[in-house]
This record gives C-alpha cells, structure tokens and sequence, in this order.
C-alpha cells in the first residue's frame, strides 16, 4: 500500500487531535485536583478559625495574656491553666504548619493571626516554651516561632510603627526585634527606618 500525501495529512490530524484531547483532558484533572485542594484548605480554615476565634478560646489567649512570668514558671506540667496553653499552642503550631506547607494562604493567616500569635510568644517564650524545649527537644513550637517570624516581618514591611502589635501600650515588635532569635528582622527594620 502506498502513501500518499493526503493520508499523511489525515494520519497527523488525527495525531494532533488526540493530543490536544489528552493535553485537555489532563489540564481538566489538574483544575479539579486543585479545586478539591483549594475546598480542603477552605474546610481547615474554617475549622481553626472556628478553634481560635470561639469565646472559650478568646478567654483562654485573655488568660494567657494576663498572667504574670512567674506564674507562667509556677505552671505545673498537667494542670488546668497548662492544657489551655498546650491547647492554643497546638492550634498555633497547626496554623504554622498549614502556612510552612501552602495548606493555608500565608497573607490571610498573617493579617488574621498575628496580634495574637505575637502576644502568645512575648508571654510564653522565655517561661514555658523554652522550657519545654528543655524537656521534650529543641524543636517544641518551631513553625510558631517561624509564623512569629514571619508576622514580624510582615509588620516591619507593611504596617506603620505606631501601628505594630502592642500589649498594655507596650511595642511587641519592638521588643522582640531585639531578641537574638529575630535579628535579621530587627536589621530588616533598621535598613527601613534609614530610608
């Protein structure tokens, strides 16, 4: 049988028809897989909203805020007041996670979370997280110290210093941009304030 021209031309039609059918049929797999990510991430977010904004967590950050660093050091391992902050660390280091891995949108968390988280780490790091890290590892609460980073950065970058996460009129982010853990911030800041 021989070829002529004409079957040449149907032949690599037919070629390039089937692969512009594949080519949309995996372009479809690809936009529903990320339509079923982008659902998932929403339903995670709705719950740990739902976990960090209900009244019983509300009292317990009002709690964590208001206790002193020696109650916090005088907290035993177990107790009440203990579980709450486990139970609100949990959900920060879940946050932080969800944000490391693209789970959770980075802007949104920040904007959301970061009054909070940054209140959370002045009060707890040098009392009970450090101390846990002494007894359970090193890496205790590590993506909320990357997310405090990260909301630090955040505020240095894009909210005017008067308007910087405070506490009882007190500058957080000032004073933990003088925390060694947080230098390259505080340089960060110091380059901006010199523009």
């Amino acid at each position: 049988m021989e070829l002529t021209w004409e079957a040449l031309t149907w032949e690599a039609i037919a070629g390039f028809g089937t692969a512009f059918i594949l080519l949309g049929a995996a372009v479809f797999a690809w936009l529903q897989l990320r339509a079923m990510r982008l659902a998932r991430s929403a339903q995670i977010e709705v719950q740990l909203v739902r976990d960090l904004t209900n009244k019983r967590a509300k009292m317990k950050f009002s709690s964590i805020y208001e206790m002193t660093r020696s109650e916090v050091d005088q907290l035993e391992a177990g107790s009440e007041r203990a579980c709450e902050i486990e139970e609100i660390l949990d959900r920060f280091e879940m946050l932080s996670v969800f944000v490391d891995k693209g789970i959770i949108d980075k802007d949104i968390a920040i904007m959301e979370w970061q009054d909070p988280a940054i209140r959370c780490w002045w009060r707890l790091y040098y009392t009970y997280i450090e101390r846990q890290r002494d007894d359970r590892g090193g890496r205790y609460a590590q993506h909320l110290q990357d997310f405090v980073a990260r909301c630090l950065k955040y505020q240095v970058k894009n909210v005017p210093e008067d308007r910087w996460t405070k506490y009882k009129r007190q500058n957080l982010v000032e004073a933990l941009l003088q925390w060694d853990m947080f230098k390259d911030i505080r340089l960060l800041a110091e380059k901006k304030q010199k523009i």
